[in-house]
């Protein structure tokens, strides 16, 4: 994460004001009091994580040895709110369990984080278990996984800022974690001026399998950012509107991810993203640009894997196309963009 912080001041107010955010509740997370283990209870007596008496034994779960796990409950809304870091191993869906959502949300007064930091979502339930991070004001609420914590087959919903100049929830990956096979959907900013929710990925972590969808919104859009030396898996990547995937920050500069689609934005910065690892056939009707966070120019493009690629808008990334495997197809002037072009065992049709 110090990397990241160094990097992030060469990436704008905002990019720093996110991460450092994460870093405070990293840090300040290693002086919270830890409590133990505990199973939600079937008869709690509210939906709040931070009362003792809604599990069993009677212990908030918050330190990095402890796990949260759910059965069978009368009350399947679990809200964290109102304290700045919660810290478990893992978060455990026991067998015939009930359907749950979980909500780390910021308060009007208070940021709110949920780490977890070690074996990560564990789902026995046979349902797909939901994952909410919401913000009410400029104050920021995110969702961390890091060291080896994965987020397992869950949906995850990060909510755009809902205010002027507030943010949108985070789901942030550290170290080595990875999104696994979760569902991950990025809004946009509610309204004009708020920032939109946002999926980040640094260290050596993974989108892995994952479905990652970034929306528009009537603010920014939703943001799906890769940095350090993070990777993107077989990860269905979508994008709508002002909604964008990011990789100009990405160090060592390639990307690959399963595939892409959507009308929205993609940002190589002087990069190369790699698409077609999951060997899905799809259309992007989108822009595939260079600049981005980061800024830089020379982003290029490489087709890999046994599907068809279909760019049916113009495209303006400056640093060349590959097609190593499979078919790019272009439905617009100047799709495949401009720079050099070369293709092996592969082939290009339309208009180019």
């Amino acid at each position: 994460i110090g990397l990241s912080i160094v990097k992030a001041r060469l990436l704008g107010a905002r990019l720093l004001r996110l991460t450092s955010t994460v870093l405070l509740l990293v840090v300040s997370s290693q002086a919270t009091g830890f409590a133990g283990s505990a199973t939600w209870k079937a008869n709690p007596t509210s939906g709040d994580w931070n009362t003792a008496a809604n599990w069993m034994p009677p212990t908030i779960p918050n330190g990095p040895s402890d796990t949260a796990t759910f059965a069978v409950s009368n009350i399947t809304g679990i809200s964290l709110s109102g304290n700045p870091v919660t810290e478990v191993n893992g978060i455990a869906f026991n067998a015939g369990a009930s359907l749950f959502t979980i909500t780390v949300s910021a308060t009007t007064s208070t940021s709110s984080q949920l780490t977890i930091s070690g074996v990560g979502i564990t789902n026995n339930s046979g349902i797909t278990q939901n994952f909410a991070i919401t913000t009410v004001s400029n104050f920021v609420a995110n969702l961390v996984f890091t060291n080896s914590a994965t987020a397992g087959n869950g949906t995850f919903t990060n909510s755009g800022g809902v205010a002027r100049g507030g943010d949108g929830g985070g789901t942030i990956f550290l170290n080595g974690a990875t999104a696994d096979n979760g569902t991950f959907t990025i809004d946009g900013g509610a309204v004009s001026g708020a920032h939109g929710g946002r999926i980040e990925f640094f260290g050596n972590s993974t989108a892995h399998a994952a479905t990652i969808i970034a929306n528009d919104g009537l603010g920014e859009g939703g943001l799906i950012f890769f940095t350090d030396g993070a990777r993107g898996g077989r990860s269905r990547v979508a994008v709508f509107g002002n909604g964008g995937l990011d990789i100009s920050a990405h160090d060592p500069g390639n990307v690959t991810i399963g595939s892409i689609e959507g009308d929205g934005n993609v940002f190589l910065g002087a990069r190369n993203l790699t698409i077609g690892s999951n060997n899905l056939s799809t259309t992007f009707s989108g822009m595939i640009q260079d600049g981005g966070v980061a800024s830089g120019a020379g982003g290029s493009l490489t087709k890999i894997g046994t599907g068809k690629l279909v760019l049916s808008h113009r495209n303006t990334y400056t640093g060349g196309t590959i097609i190593e495997r499979g078919k790019l197809i272009t439905r617009a002037i100047r799709a495949q963009a401009p720079g050099p072009f070369r293709w092996r065992t592969a082939s290009l049709a339309g208009k180019g």
